[in-house]
């Protein structure tokens, strides 16, 4: 009777031991796919965080590569004085065509019209090793101001246009200058805002500036000479 009480006593504690075990699997695969959904969770989330914090600006417009359209034709940069005018129509005076510029020098100046000022006009530059009349210097750009006498646009922008600052360097950037000009009468119409692109490492290589009123925001003033030294010193 004894042996058969232990018998039943030690068949109960196995029981019992093996329920404990299976117990015991259950709760750590339970802990382990607990941690396991934990872990895709946080990487989850830092996967969203780091997609956040890498989200990509819009990118901004090349000023050196704008269009340029006087009066419906396309002018491409640098060009020679007298593709220029034959496109648009529009010369020098006399006096300006035949100005001695002296090798690596510049000279700038707007177009008559009827001898009249048309508030647009060109720059050119002497590239070659001896003084040049400017007519047969290199244009290597081209302004436009108020009083313009025909359309003279530069991507899309010209003289009458409004935009403001925010609007100018969310398209092309924080300008290299800015420079601020008040005339002495203080005047809402004479209080104007210069912004300057231009290559930091070579000032003089090309540039693109507008002038805005400060209180319209309505551009006064635009001048566009895109990289010019290296093309000229191709072409040599």
């Amino acid at each position: 009777m004894k042996k058969i009480f232990a018998l039943i006593l030690l068949v109960v504690m196995c029981t019992s031991c093996f329920a404990g075990c299976s117990k015991n699997n259950n709760n750590q695969e339970t802990s382990g796919s607990k941690e396991q959904n934990n872990n895709e969770s946080t990487q989850n989330d830092i996967t969203d965080g780091e997609g956040d914090k890498t989200e990509e600006l819009p990118e901004l417009e090349d000023w050196n590569k704008l269009e340029i359209i006087v009066d419906g034709h396309v002018i491409t940069l640098p060009c020679t004085y007298k593709k220029i005018t034959e496109l648009t129509g529009f010369v020098w005076s006399e006096f300006h065509e035949k100005s001695e510029v002296e090798s690596g020098w510049y000279m700038s100046e707007p177009f008559s019209n009827n001898e009249e000022n048309a508030c647009w006009g060109i720059g050119v530059k002497n590239f070659t090793d001896k003084d040049a009349q400017a007519k047969d210097c290199t244009v290597v750009e081209v302004f436009a101001a108020e009083g313009v006498t025909v359309p003279v646009i530069f991507g899309g922008l010209q003289i009458g246009d409004e935009i403001t600052k925010q609007e100018l360097i969310k398209r092309f950037g924080e300008p290299a200058e800015v420079r601020e000009w008040r005339s002495e009468s203080n005047k809402e119409n004479e209080t104007d805002t210069y912004y300057w692109y231009y290559d930091a490492e070579d000032r003089n290589n090309g540039h693109f500036y507008i002038t805005l009123n400060i209180y319209s925001n309505l551009i006064e003033e635009i001048s566009l000479s895109p990289f010019h030294e290296k093309v000229a010193q191709e072409e040599k």
